[in-house]
């Protein structure tokens, strides 16, 4: 038996090699400081987003104890249908390639600028 014919739309990587998507190609990754600080602005941002859900949902859970996870199920559950679609991985990585585009236009406009006769513009990195 022949194996099939590799096609272009299938790469094969070097042990060396990584994939990484194209738009990430040539950036560095975020630290972990950075990647929990865009967490945290993502679930404060879909929290504004759903503000009278996650409302609806701590007024009735307010007085309650135990009986929060039958009594408010209705609650959490519009909540938790609200969220959901601001906090999918599809989501997180927009906000991910936003940061770091941005991350990267900053390091670009901060870079030097030599001049032709190799010295450095007195306006770089302004």
């Amino acid at each position: 038996m022949s194996q099939p014919e590799s096609s272009d739309t299938h790469k094969k990587f070097t042990w060396r090699q990584e994939y990484q998507p194209p738009e990430v190609a040539g950036m560095s990754a975020l630290s972990r400081r950075e990647e929990e600080a865009l967490f945290k602005d993502a679930k404060a941002s879909a929290r504004d987003a759903c503000r009278e859900y996650v409302a609806a949902f701590a007024a009735c859970a307010a007085p309650r104890l135990v009986s929060i996870a039958w009594a408010c199920r209705p609650q959490q559950r519009a909540m938790n249908e609200c969220m959901s679609p601001l906090m999918t991985d599809k989501a997180l990585d927009k906000l991910r390639m936003e940061y770091l585009s941005e991350k990267h236009r900053e390091q670009y406009r901060s870079a030097p600028v030599e001049k032709r006769d190799g010295s450095r513009s007195p306006f770089a990195g302004k």
